[in-house]
């Protein structure tokens, strides 16, 4: 089995990319699951439209992260939609979903979505604590998990690594927009600490470069405006033993529009 993830989606051109160019990727790869993050799909945060378009793409399941709650028509609409996840470790009191079983080759693939508590600066629950009621909750449902760990520090993502080393098959990180040179297996759990953005590639994390240069001289901030730069999938490859579940190759992937 072949999982393919995806970085965090940035606006209209990552939208149009994923249109253009997933269904050649999916097939190029083998990809029998796709998971995206999609809490940028429109500039701060994911309108139910935009999720609604990337579902259409051919992506299977979306994870959000720390813009999750800035359109104002997603709380209901996560209700409704259990293919795109809000963290687990929001409030209990939160809309939603924050994992989701889908069914690919026979097997049954539980997928989450978690959030780093370090640096983001956000009244969270427990994010290892979380993981942990995800698995207990869904062990004997599900052959193999997926988690999505949308998280600031690189320090936070990799001890979720050696955490859940073993017990989960996929543990990719989100967030930072920038693709790491990382990729492992450890004791059958494939990892990187981040996938990249699936955005405008010659940018500063997907914005104009004037307007964070801009502020970092000092000057008055702005709304960022996302860059017309040319696009790239960013993203990566996990391969998963049929019969184990256990994740044996990971490969970064880069595609250009």
């Amino acid at each position: 089995m072949v999982i393919l993830a995806l970085g965090d989606i940035l606006g209209i051109p990552g939208i149009k990319a994923l249109r253009k160019h997933l269904a050649g990727v999916r097939k190029m790869y083998g990809a029998d699951i796709v998971v995206a993050n999609g809490e940028n799909a429109s500039g701060i945060g994911v309108s139910p439209s935009a999720a609604g378009e990337i579902l259409a793409a051919g992506v299977d399941v979306i994870t959000l992260g720390n813009h999750t709650w800035k359109d104002k028509d997603i709380p209901a609409y996560l209700e409704r939609n259990s293919r795109v996840l809000r963290p687990a470790n929001y409030a209990g009191s939160c809309p939603g979903h924050s994992s989701v079983v889908v069914e690919a080759c026979g097997k049954k693939i539980c997928v989450a979505s978690l959030m780093g508590r370090h640096e983001i600066n956000f009244n969270l629950d427990n994010p290892f604590a979380a993981a942990d009621r995800i698995i207990e909750q869904n062990t004997g449902l599900a052959d193999a998990f997926v988690v999505d760990f949308h998280a600031e520090a690189t320090s936070e993502k990799l001890a979720m690594l050696f955490y859940l080393k073993g017990r989960v098959s996929v543990l990719f990180g989100t967030h930072t927009h920038i693709q790491t040179a990382d990729e492992r297996v450890v004791d059958g759990t494939g990892y990187i600490t981040d996938l990249g953005m699936t955005g405008p590639f010659d940018s500063v994390i997907g914005v104009m470069p004037e307007q964070p240069i801009e502020g970092f001289l000092g000057g008055v901030p702005d709304r960022f405006k996302t860059s017309s730069a040319p696009v790239r999938i960013l993203g990566c490859m996990f391969k998963l033993d049929d019969q184990t579940m256990k994740c044996v190759e990971v490969g970064r992937i880069s595609i250009e529009d």
